[in-house]
This record gives structure tokens, C-alpha cells and sequence, in this order.
């Protein structure tokens, strides 16, 4: 029996047609057909209506986006293309502005930033250079960043030049530059334990060259004719940041007033020469925990045999200096002054132990030995001591480590054998001759 349909009011629909709800009647009339065909619950058809629309909304998002990424790698074809033709037809101003364009399209991509700074060296325009060659990604050609570090060196920024070759060290091991820029730039700073670390890592990596051997053999006395020139100027380049900079400017000063290879000082260095004392007392206020300063007051004393002041230096340490070998040979030194001459033999070859290259430590310990009787080392000790001290002199009279003779450097090698460090012999040899 059929059932009689109510009689429905005009524009009335039936309950539970599509359509029904006044809200939303096209959503709930697609909706109501997919939700058959798709078999969800009539009570969820709004929730669902919601994630279509969120659906075709991430969709023209997506057609959007990958219209943006087609345009934008179709451009960057173009800008490069533009660039080149630019830079070919030395039209410097053109290439500038087509490789800034491309550079907002693509700031990760070396290579407009790479034009940019070839169009900013083209005119001369050193800074611009400078900025264009800091805003390239890391990934950028070592050669870009060492023309950068160039400039900044220039610019006597040399924090950020050895920030650079940091930089590339770690990303290039095998970089024979990038190791010989950081080891420069650790040795006229006077940063010792970073000299060290640096040179055996450069001849561990296989990047050595004959700088990284002379820097580690000289790393408790080389220093540079100019040192002090130009860590002043580094100095003044970073004021109320200077640290590093002004001690070293410090120690290239004092060691230039007791180096015999640089008698001919001029005049206003000689009068700051008179004042090492002063100096030293200067910066230890100032920087009151920095050890190389406290290295510097050490020796002042110990080369006028102050032994009382030497032993409340020592027995005031405030620094942890357990693992630098400079301090071991100070306490060798003040022992053997208060003939506690086993003692003196124990820091002696602490000393040695940790950085064998100390010659001074060497004639020092020699001297231990024969108070304690024991000829059978003596003589091994001294001969090592003496060459270790006939290298020094040799490097030091030298106009630079390029200069070095080449019958120096075989004394570095036959050094090297008398410390204990026949790899690191090895190694210079084969440098030495390419082998």
C-alpha cells in the first residue's frame, strides 16, 4: 500500500533530499552525492565539505606554486644568460643589474653573487666587492673566499680572514692555502696552542707544505720583523675588541729587543723597548687571566734571575696551565735554581713530553743531568739543544720562510730525529724533496 506524500508548501523541499539544509545548498547537494558514493555518514557531509574546499584550495595553491617555480627557472635561465653576455661584452653596469635580479630569485645559488663581485672588482669597487663576496652562500669556489680574505686583510680585518680559512679548513681538508692562510695568521697573532694544532693538523691532512713544519719547530720563538706593525694595526681596527691583537703587538715588541737578528730597530721602538717592564704590567691589568701575558712576565723575571718573584708567579697561578709546556719549563727553571734538581728533571721532561721542540728546555734539562750524573743522556740532550738553537737562528736571520736555506731545513729534519718525532722527519723529507 502506498504511502501519501504530505502536501508541501511552495518552494518546500522534503527532509533528507539534497538540498535540504537553507545554510548551504549547492555544498550539501554535491556533498550529499559523494557522500553516498564515497560512503560516509550523512551527519559528517559538513565536515567533509570543509576538507574539499581546503583541498581545492591546497591544489590551486600547488598550480600556482609550480607556475611560480616553472617561471622562476625559466628567468633564472635568462639572467644567467644576460649575465654572461654581459660579462663577455664587459658592459660591467648591465651585468650588475641582471645578476641582482637573479641573485633575489636565487640567494643560495653562488653564482650571481659571483658576477656581481666580478662586476664590482671590474670598476674598482673594493667594498662592494667585499659585500657581494660575504653574501655568498658556502658552497661558493675557494678562490672567491680567498679573494675575499685578501680584502680584508687589506682592510685590516684579519678576525674575519681567519674566520674564512677556518671556514674552509673544515669544509677542505687537503687545501694546502686554506691551512698555510690559518697558520700565518696563528703565528703573527701569537696564538702558540692554535699554531701547533694547526701545523700538525695541516701534515696529518696531507696539506702541509714547509711553512706548517717551521711554524711548529718555531712555535715558542718565531715571530716577524713587522709583527708588531701589523698587530698594532689589527689592533686599532677592532677597538674595545683587541685582545689577541694587542698582546701579540706586545710580544713581537719585546721579542724584537732581544733577538739579535733585529739589532736595527728605529728609535721610537728602542724607547718602548726600555719599557718592557711597564708594558707587561700595562696589559696584565688589563687582561689579568691572559697566559701569554703571564708567559712574558715569567721570562722578563727569569732572565734577570729573579727566582722569588718566578715562585709567586708559580704559586699564584690562577689559570689552568697543566697542558702547556712553557709552564713546566718555568718550574724546571726554579727548581734547578733551589738545586732541587730531581724535581727540576721531572718538569723538565714534562715539558718535553708535551711539545718536544723546546731547545731551551733541552740545554736547561742538560744542565739538570749533569749535576745529577747521567752521562749517558747528557751528551744526547746537549747535541739536541745545540741544534735546536742553531735552527732558531737560522729562521730567524732569514728574510721569510721562503728564504730558508735549504741546508736549514735538512737541520729542521735531523732536529725533528733528535726529539723523538721521526714521522714528522719523515714527512718534511719527503716534502722537502717531493717524494
Amino acid at each position: 500500500m502506498s504511502r501519501k506524500r504530505k502536501k508541501r508548501k511552495p518552494g518546500e523541499r522534503e527532509k533528507g533530499l539534497p538540498g535540504s539544509d537553507s545554510k548551504s545548498n549547492t555544498v550539501d547537494a554535491t556533498g550529499s552525492h559523494l557522500d553516498s558514493l564515497l560512503g560516509i555518514d550523512a551527519k559528517k557531509s559538513k565536515s567533509y565539505a570543509r576538507i574539499k574546499l581546503y583541498l581545492v584550495g591546497l591544489g590551486m595553491v600547488l598550480v600556482l606554486a609550480g607556475g611560480y617555480w616553472g617561471y622562476g627557472a625559466y628567468n633564472k635561465v635568462i639572467l644567467e644568460e644576460a649575465c654572461e653576455a654581459a660579462k663577455s661584452s664587459g658592459d660591467w653596469a648591465e651585468l650588475e643589474l641582471k645578476a641582482r635580479e637573479w641573485a633575489i630569485w636565487d640567494p643560495d645559488n653562488e653564482k650571481p653573487w659571483l658576477y656581481l663581485a666580478t662586476a664590482a672588482q671590474e670598476v674598482g669597487a673594493n667594498q662592494e666587492l667585499l659585500k657581494y663576496l660575504s653574501l655568498m652562500p658556502e658552497s661558493g669556489p675557494s678562490p672567491a673566499f680567498m679573494l675575499q680574505s685578501d680584502i680584508l686583510f687589506q682592510s685590516n680585518k684579519a678576525r674575519e680572514a681567519a674566520e674564512i680559512f677556518a671556514m674552509l679548513v673544515a669544509r677542505e681538508p687537503a687545501s694546502k692555502e686554506a691551512h698555510r692562510r690559518l697558520n700565518f695568521y696563528y703565528a703573527m697573532t701569537r696564538q702558540r696552542t692554535e699554531l701547533i694544532r694547526e701545523s700538525r693538523r695541516a701534515i696529518q691532512d696531507g696539506a702541509d707544505i714547509i711553512d706548517s713544519f717551521v711554524y711548529l719547530v718555531g712555535a715558542d720563538w718565531l715571530t716577524f720583523t713587522n709583527g708588531y706593525q701589523v698587530t698594532m694595526a689589527w689592533a686599532q681596527a677592532y677597538p674595545g675588541d683587541n685582545e689577541i691583537f694587542e698582546i701579540a703587538a706586545a710580544m713581537h715588541l719585546i721579542a724584537a729587543g732581544v733577538d739579535q737578528s733585529m739589532e736595527e730597530v728605529d728609535e721610537k721602538l728602542k724607547e718602548q723597548l726600555s719599557k718592557s717592564s711597564e708594558i707587561i704590567a700595562n696589559l696584565k691589568a688589563k687582561y689579568p687571566n691572559n697566559r701569554e701575558i703571564l708567559v712574558m712576565e715569567m721570562v722578563y723575571h727569569i732572565h734577570r734571575a729573579n727566582a722569588r718573584k718566578v715562585g709567586e708567579l708559580l704559586n699564584q697561578l690562577t689559570i689552568d696551565v697543566e697542558d702547556d709546556s712553557r709552564f713546566w719549563r718555568f718550574k724546571g727553571w726554579f727548581y734547578s735554581y733551589c738545586e732541587d734538581w730531581t724535581q727540576a728533571e721531572a718538569a723538565y721532561r714534562k715539558c718535553l713530553e708535551l711539545y718536544p721542540y723546546d731547545w731551551q728546555c733541552r740545554h736547561e734539562l742538560s744542565l739538570v743531568l749533569r749535576q745529577l750524573n747521567k752521562p749517558e743522556e747528557l751528551k744526547a740532550i746537549q747535541e739536541s739543544a745545540y741544534l735546536g738553537k742553531d735552527v732558531m737562528r737560522d729562521v730567524l736571520q732569514a728574510d721569510n720562510i721562503a728564504a730558508i736555506s735549504l741546508k736549514s731545513m735538512e737541520k729542521i729534519i735531523q732536529y725533528a730525529r733528535l726529539c723523538g718525532e721521526s714521522e714528522m722527519a719523515q714527512k718534511l723529507s719527503d716534502r722537502l724533496y717531493e717524494r
